[in-house]
């Protein structure tokens, strides 16, 4: 599976994912409380852009990565990065905000990682989650007219997500959904 994602973020549109990233970035400035513990855990963290803003803001920021390639990249932007599976990670620390942006929609089983971050959260402890809805109005009329764009690298998502999909996943893992 490294090899899958070494290959995608060896070909992905780099300015535009970065630009994405960006706005997740400052959207989740906005979730975080000002005073709150600064150590963030950054699961699936690509090439760092999220991380470094938060690193710019003030953040302590962990990535993991499974992708060599994007790891090396978020290290080139001054962040820490763990090159592992996730679903190999056991952690000692606990994390007062753990990240989950555009990430489980990547996972064979994203059910049991949301079981495992629990364990990785402080007492009231957030898990900021970001799901692609896969079953937009352009992507339906898309679908309509034949085209269906899930398949190999450059389109590698496991399980596609609707809006309610989405939260029925956090729901069942016993998260309490605060803002969409």
């Amino acid at each position: 599976m490294q090899d899958f994602y070494d290959q995608f973020w060896q070909t992905t549109q780099l300015p535009l994912r970065h630009a994405r990233s960006l706005e997740r970035a400052q959207a989740v400035v906005q979730l975080l409380e000002p005073n709150q513990d600064k150590k963030i855990l950054d699961l699936g963290c690509g090439c760092g852009v999220v991380g470094e803003y938060l690193k710019q803001k003030g953040f302590e920021v962990v990535g993991v990565e499974l992708s060599s390639v994007a790891a090396q990249q978020a290290r080139n932007r001054g962040l820490k990065v763990i090159e592992k599976d996730v679903f190999s990670l056991e952690w000692q620390e606990k994390f007062p905000t753990i990240l989950a942006l555009e990430f489980l929609e990547h996972l064979p089983q994203p059910q049991n990682l949301l079981q495992k971050i629990k364990s990785w959260l402080t007492p009231n402890g957030k898990l900021i989650a970001s799901l692609p809805n896969e079953f937009h109005l352009l992507r339906r009329l898309g679908f309509a007219a034949g085209y269906f764009p899930f398949e190999g690298h450059h389109y590698p998502h496991l399980h596609l997500f609707s809006p309610h999909s989405g939260k029925k996943l956090l729901l069942e893992a016993g998260y309490s959904i605060l803002q969409t």
